[in-house]
Order: C-alpha cells, then structure tokens, then sequence
C-alpha cells in the first residue's frame, strides 16, 4: 500500500486489527509488504480473526481511551 506521496507504508498501527474489518485491513497491508501493529483488547473479536501468528504482525491486547 502506498501512502499520499506515492511511497509505500513501511509500517501501520491497526486499532480494532483482531475484528472483522481491522483483521482484512492488516491482511491487506501484509500482502502490500507493510508491517503492522495490530491494537485490540479481544473483548468482540473471534480467535481466528487475530493476525497474531503472522510474520509482520505485532499484536497488543490493549484498551485504547481518549
């Protein structure tokens, strides 16, 4: 994936990465060659959908506030 500048993502920090649409948009950047942050604290995701045994994907299970 490239970014505004025409120069790809080198890295991507995905909130919501375990559930239906974050874990297709981190499936998405990996194919694209991005490294991704994946920031969810599982409390509506399904087990399955977690990229946490991907190559690239460094998974958080945290809450996010503002």
């Amino acid at each position: 994936m490239e970014g505004s500048t025409g120069t790809p993502f080198r890295h991507a920090v995905v909130t919501g990465g375990a559930g239906f649409l974050g874990s297709h948009l981190c499936e998405a950047l990996l194919a694209g060659g991005t490294e991704v942050t994946c920031v969810d604290d599982l409390c509506t995701a399904h087990p399955d959908q977690t990229p946490r045994e991907r190559v690239g994907v460094e998974f958080m299970d945290l809450v996010v506030r503002l």
